[in-house]
């Protein structure tokens, strides 16, 4: 909707993830205009979790098992684990018991913790799970009971994108002068 809206030149500005930046950019030439940043870096993780008591330990027990996605458009719980899982020869079409697309990190994390499924793709800011999604959902001994069984390599951050036709000098005083924010 967000990228209709950029390409129907109703929208100006919007607040992007890594795979609608790509989306948009394609389809609508929206430009990046403030890249989020995560602990200092421009980027993230996907990582898969599975609970410690699963027997779950590689990318290559996942085959036959019950898993959760995000969303089909999030870059850390779906784009970039899937690719990882090809990678590893793992098709999440064929080789699993049952996929299911939660909708969100957190309706993920609360799948793996309460078995719903056995394993789960979700974001972390880090390859440790220090700063995990289900260390934001949960309390920490639920949390304790999650691990990281994968990481994928490093996502883009997400971003401010506006649309090709906004006057960069709008632009620049919506965003740098209100908010003291430094155009990349």
């Amino acid at each position: 909707g967000v990228i209709e809206a950029f390409r129907g030149k109703k929208l100006d500005a919007a607040f992007l993830t890594p795979a609608s930046y790509v989306m948009g950019k394609k389809e609508a030439g929206v430009k990046v205009i403030l890249k989020s940043q995560r602990n200092g870096h421009p980027y993230y993780y996907g990582v898969i979790i599975a609970r410690k008591d699963s027997g779950i330990n590689t990318i290559k027990d996942l085959k036959g098992k019950k898993f959760a996605f995000a969303d089909p458009l999030s870059t850390s719980g779906h784009v970039f684990p899937k690719m990882m899982m090809l990678e590893n020869n793992i098709n999440p079409d064929t080789d699993f018991e049952n996929v299911l697309f939660a909708g969100a990190h957190d309706a993920v994390v609360l799948s793996v913790l309460n078995k719903k499924v056995d394993a789960g793709a979700t974001f972390s800011d880090d390859t440790e799970g220090k700063n995990g999604s289900w260390r934001r959902y949960l309390k920490p001994e639920e949390a304790d009971q999650l691990k990281i069984i994968a990481v994928t390599d490093p996502v883009p951050a997400d971003n401010i994108c506006v649309s090709a036709d906004l006057d960069p000098k709008l632009a620049d005083k919506i965003f740098n002068r209100q908010h003291n924010l430094a155009v990349p």
